[in-house]
């Protein structure tokens, strides 16, 4: 069959010479000069037909048809192929990010951006109030040894601190001889332990108070008023209070820095007090303390107290009326 020129591929032989074509938009073709005029030149080639002329050498002829079905019509979606150069650009705008489309953002867009989402403020706690937190947060039981050092004729001595809850016991060990003084359900029960020779210790008990406010001078070592009274009215963020932040105190590795507060006021022994301020549950313990007769530094701490440490190792002997 004879085929009319540039109607194989009308519309795509022309224009792939310059590349247009694989640049295009997507086009929906109804196969008019290319798969709709083909198929019915092979229609009108292959009918059927019947001459009726009597004699075939005049004209006009006449005849019949029997035709073939009609070829249906297709329709179909035909997608661009981009250059590799295009995909290319497109890879590495999307990878950089690059945008030129959106302007920068002026002083009105700024301020509106900031009135829409205002920044978090932290408000900071006043020397008071951070100390009345970290002394709330005390632990209530807790087995701790401290150094105390005195200015004085005084020796040094070790110092042991066990609470549990209201109860607690103190012991102060200074050469061969320890004091201790425990609140017990009978009331406060101050001992005088000493070691002798041969490996044996010499023990006396007596019960000196009913509470810790009628304790007698001469059994009071107080110390345990910097672990009581006074943290207590810290902790209460009591405003006859002078409370001023001074320098932290570096406590032993485990613990972490102690924040220190500088404290004067009625009913509390003047000095700086240090409170450990790494979070965990050692937060708020007395770490350090720095008062007119010397210091009193932590060494070491155990989070439990056994049930026997509040039980006097000899029976108390009350004092006399």
């Amino acid at each position: 069959m004879t085929r009319f020129p540039g109607l194989d591929n009308a519309l795509g032989d022309p224009l792939d010479a310059g590349g247009i074509r694989d640049a295009g938009t997507a086009v929906l073709l109804d196969d008019e000069a290319h798969d709709w005029f083909l198929p019915r030149m092979r229609w009108f080639r292959d009918r059927q037909c019947t001459d009726l002329r009597p004699d075939k050498s005049q004209r006009p002829y006449s005849e019949t048809c029997q035709m073939p079905p009609s070829p249906p019509r297709r329709v179909r979606l035909v997608l661009p192929t981009l250059p590799l150069a295009t995909v290319l650009l497109g890879a590495v705008l999307a990878m950089t990010g690059c945008t030129d489309s959106a302007p920068p953002a002026g002083p009105a867009t700024t301020a509106a951006i900031t009135e829409a989402s205002p920044s978090p403020t932290v408000r900071v706690l006043t020397a008071r109030e951070r100390a009345a937190q970290l002394t709330a947060l005390a632990p209530d039981v807790f087995d701790a040894t401290y150094r105390l050092e005195t200015r004085g004729r005084r020796r040094d001595a070790m110092v042991r601190m066990r609470t549990k809850g209201d109860r607690f016991r103190l012991d102060v060990r200074r050469g061969r001889t320890t004091a201790v003084l425990f609140t017990s359900h009978r009331g406060v029960v101050s001992c005088q332990a000493e070691d002798m020779k041969k490996g044996k210790t010499k023990r006396a008990c007596f019960l000196v108070a009913k509470h810790l406010n009628g304790l007698p001078a001469i059994f009071d070592p107080q110390v345990q008023r910097l672990f009581r009274s006074t943290t207590d009215r810290i902790s209460r963020g009591q405003r006859a209070l002078e409370i001023r932040r001074t320098d932290p105190w570096r406590a032993p590795r485990p613990y972490g820095k102690a924040e220190c507060f500088r404290v004067r006021g009625p009913q509390v022994d003047r000095g700086t007090y240090c409170y450990l301020a790494k979070p965990g549950p050692l937060i708020g313990l007395l770490a350090h303390v720095e008062f007119p007769s010397g210091t009193l530094s932590l060494r070491t701490v155990n989070k439990s107290v056994r049930p026997e440490a509040f039980q006097p190792p000899v029976r108390p002997t009350p004092l006399p009326s």
